[in-house]
């Protein structure tokens, strides 16, 4: 028997007598879900998902009945079993696919934009199940971006709520650039699979370095990319999170929603929502891109128009957007993040779609969580960490 009482802030408690055991949780609408994914494309540095896919999931959420629902990272009990579901991978290099070809007789059996991940994240977390012997008592999406949307769909399709939190607060290649790697989280287990019908279960881990290397050539070795079901238990989870990230995407999404298209707008509800900025404006003069090693790397050039006029721009990406350069100078890096933002679709574009060359994008610039500021956290992601020679320095101390 359950008993639920509404707050003032729109969460739920649940209290369940035959647990004892209370919950803080908050049902989603479509148009949660859909502010969800348009906030989290600002946030998400050009990474986290395809939105695309994810509205689609949103209306297969609606179509099967099930009812999404979030909770307050406060409610996370010490003995809670938590999983997050993600899908590893971002491409290949023609000598990569080459081989593979060559091996199995057979072309890459799945791009980016099919990667079966309805099949591979329910697989990953049954596997996952069966190993520990336990279900999971709440989902967590590990990185913020379009992403979450799935996870969600995950969690309400077993009648679980998703945690109102992530581990980043943006998207990145690796899961050593997150607070699991800053704060040394010891994960249960991890299952991964493949479109093979492959099952990896990994018991025990050196460490998430071996987690980021075991997982990238697995996704290589299978075609580009594999799906991955992660276990901790709720202490580890607290101390491992970034809370309330959901919520900020709802929010700053529901904003950019009933937003007016002009610049100037945009700009205000940057620097109110997020202290951010709109730090260029033009068109895409050329793209260069490379997938190896199981991620995306590739550069954008731009030329400015309006007030940017006779500027030009580059941003640098591995996965996401990473560094920046206003004129051939470094400009904005990670880890803060850094997005382009179409004003036509009000969404930030997600790298391994088709980027629009026929209009104006912006490029939006958002400062980090502070724990990216420290000293751990630079040596994580900043521009050092990809190998670029260049000190980073806080967008709020970048000249406009």
């Amino acid at each position: 028997m359950h008993v639920v009482i509404e707050l003032a802030n729109s969460y739920l408690i649940i209290v369940s007598f035959s647990e004892l055991t209370k919950q803080r949780t908050k049902i989603l609408t479509r148009e949660n879900l859909e502010d969800l994914v348009r906030g989290s494309t600002v946030l998400a540095s050009g990474g986290g998902g395809e939105p695309k896919e994810a509205f689609k999931l949103i209306g297969r959420i609606e179509k099967k009945g099930f009812v999404p629902s979030i909770m307050d990272p406060q409610s996370i009990q010490d003995s809670m079993t938590v999983f997050s579901s993600v899908d590893a991978g971002g491409g290949m290099s023609k000598e990569s696919e080459e081989r593979f070809e060559r091996t199995y007789k057979m072309k890459i059996p799945l791009r980016r934009k099919h990667w079966p991940l309805e099949k591979w994240s329910p697989v990953a977390v049954k596997e996952l199940s069966e190993y520990l012997n336990k279900e999971p008592d709440v989902f967590l999406c590990l990185e913020l971006g379009p992403r979450f949307v799935e996870v969600i769909h995950l969690a309400a399709s077993n009648g679980k709520p998703t945690i109102d939190g992530d581990t980043i607060g943006r998207a990145v290649p690796e899961i050593t650039m997150s607070k699991l790697q800053i704060v040394n989280s010891k994960l249960e287990a991890v299952v991964s699979t493949s479109h093979f019908g492959d099952v990896l279960i990994l018991k025990k881990l050196a460490s998430l370095r071996r987690l980021e290397d075991i997982i990238r050539n697995f996704a290589v070795a299978s075609g580009g990319g594999v799906g991955m079901a992660v276990a901790m238990n709720g202490a580890v989870t607290k101390e491992s999170l970034l809370p309330y990230t959901l919520t900020r995407c709802i929010n700053l999404g529901e904003k950019v929603r009933k937003s007016a298209s002009d610049d100037r707008e945009l700009n205000k509800l940057l620097s109110c929502e997020v202290n951010g900025r709109v730090l260029f404006r033009g068109r895409i003069t050329s793209i260069e891109s490379e997938p190896r090693e199981g991620y995306y790397f590739g550069q954008y050039f731009m030329g400015g128009s309006g007030d940017f006029s006779g500027d030009s721009f580059r941003i640098w990406f591995k996965n996401e957007n990473h560094i920046t350069w206003k004129n051939d100078k470094p400009y904005v890096t990670s880890p803060d993040i850094i997005t382009l933002f179409d004003p036509v679709s009000r969404l930030g574009l997600w790298n391994w779609e088709k980027i629009p060359t026929d209009h104006d994008l912006l490029v939006i610039g958002i400062p980090c969580d502070p724990m990216w500021r420290t000293m751990k956290g630079l040596q994580l992601l900043s521009p050092r960490a990809f190998g670029y020679s260049i000190d980073y320095v806080p967008l709020e101390r970048q000249h406009h």
